[in-house]
């Protein structure tokens, strides 16, 4: 099943090359292309250097406990830059709808919600580790 939804993804991503190559051109497709990965790895960065003053000063300085709802929805922005870094336009829209922060609220309850479920139904809990 996941073989078929990745051959799926790449058909996707080819026929968007080739719908924006003959509607835009190829040289303002490739232009798009090369923007949408530098925009990726712009966000990295940034992104990268929030989370790690994040981690720093709440672990260090403040010495707060991360909140479950922090942790669950930061790798989604780090999983949008990558998603941005790799070229196609519709990993891009993907991208764009995973950095939109009520989408990735929404995404983050969904997979935690079925995570938690899972661990607690194998008897494993967070209590387990205090």
């Amino acid at each position: 099943m996941r073989l078929i939804m990745f051959l799926v993804w790449i058909g996707l991503e080819v026929f968007g090359f080739i719908w924006v190559a003959q509607h835009l051109g190829a040289l303002v497709t490739i232009l798009l292309v090369v923007l949408s990965s530098l925009i990726g790895f712009m966000m990295l960065r940034m992104e990268g250097l929030r989370l790690l003053r994040f981690f720093t000063d709440r672990l260090f300085f403040r010495k707060d406990a991360i909140t479950l709802e922090e942790m669950k929805t930061m790798p989604y922005v780090l999983f949008s830059a990558g998603l941005f870094i790799i070229p196609g336009f519709f990993s891009d829209i993907f991208a764009l709808f995973c950095f939109l922060p009520f989408i990735r609220h929404w995404i983050a309850r969904r997979l935690m919600g079925k995570t938690t479920k899972k661990s607690i139904e194998k008897g494993r809990t967070f209590d387990q580790y205090n």
